[in-house]
């Protein structure tokens, strides 16, 4: 890593993984050594352009100042939802945002809050359209004057030297179809990290966290009808928020580059069902940097 100084302007253009340098979080954000869940990652109702695997081709605007910093991008989207094909007529398609960071020192402890804003425009389809069909299909209901905007708040602070808490709250309009992230309209998230300093293992750590998802009216009113989306949807929808709680532990194996991370997740009322569920998710990472 190279010298990164207090204040400072950057242009990043190219593609990359928008959430690697906007909504970041120190405890709940890198799935790769971190909570595995997709709403603890970042503010899940932010609908983040990516194609399948996370990437987009985007502009970033950037300006630092050291306890400050604010930034915002375009960038392009898929052609379809959920898809791997880009759409580079940003003309028609495009998401934009905006990421304010504020820091602070609170007890001589680290802080920082972020307070995020997006606007994107695609071909979604509509989900009080689809509703009206016989055989709802969001698909069918296409256009490029749709649009997704939405906000987020996302805290963290030190509590002491090794440990730390976060909480995360985001919203969407919900009015046209998830387009790339996930399908979570609403989200409020929050947990504790703690090192393993404490205990002689200074490079382990075990984090806990609970989240509160939904979507809106007219995105349960059209699963409820029998309409998919490109994750959920099961014929029948008896909504209520889905409640998910996850524990990892992350253990060092071998000088910093070897992580084995046990994690469990208790969901409740998965995919926003109340005839579903409870799950009890078991898994187990493996983490091996060269």
């Amino acid at each position: 890593q190279g010298y990164i100084p207090e204040k400072y302007f950057s242009i990043i253009i190219g593609r990359y993984c928008l959430a690697d340098f906007a909504d970041i979080n120190w405890f709940a954000h890198d799935a790769r050594s971190q909570f595995m869940n997709w709403s603890l990652m970042c503010n899940a109702a932010w609908d983040y352009p990516a194609n399948t695997r996370g990437y987009t081709y985007a502009l970033i605007l950037e300006a630092s100042l050291k306890n400050f910093a604010v930034r915002g991008g375009i960038s392009v989207v898929p052609k379809e939802a959920n898809a791997s094909n880009m759409n580079f007529n940003i003309s028609k398609a495009a998401g934009t945002f905006m990421d304010a960071e504020y820091g602070w020192q609170l007890l001589g402890h680290p802080g920082k809050v972020h307070a995020l804003a997006f606007f994107n425009y695609a071909n979604m389809g509509n989900y009080n359209l689809a509703t009206q069909m016989d055989t709802p299909d969001i698909t069918a209901t296409r256009v490029y004057s749709r649009i997704k905007y939405g906000f987020g708040i996302n805290a963290e602070q030190y509590i002491a030297e090794y440990a730390g808490m976060f909480v995360k709250g985001s919203w969407n309009d919900g009015k046209n179809e998830t387009w790339m992230f996930t399908e979570i309209d609403n989200s409020f998230t929050a947990g504790v990290s703690i090192n393993g300093f404490y205990w002689k293992r200074k490079n382990d750590v075990v984090a806990l966290a609970v989240a509160v998802n939904g979507i809106s009216k007219e995105h349960r009113n059209y699963l409820a009808k029998g309409g998919y989306g490109f994750i959920i949807g099961d014929g029948k929808l008896n909504y209520a928020p889905e409640f998910v709680t996850e524990l990892y532990y992350s253990f060092e194996l071998w000088k910093d580059k070897v992580f084995i991370t046990p994690d469990y997740q208790f969901i409740l009322n998965p995919a926003y069902n109340k005839d579903r569920g409870p799950v009890h998710a078991l898994g187990l990472r493996a983490h091996i940097e060269f």
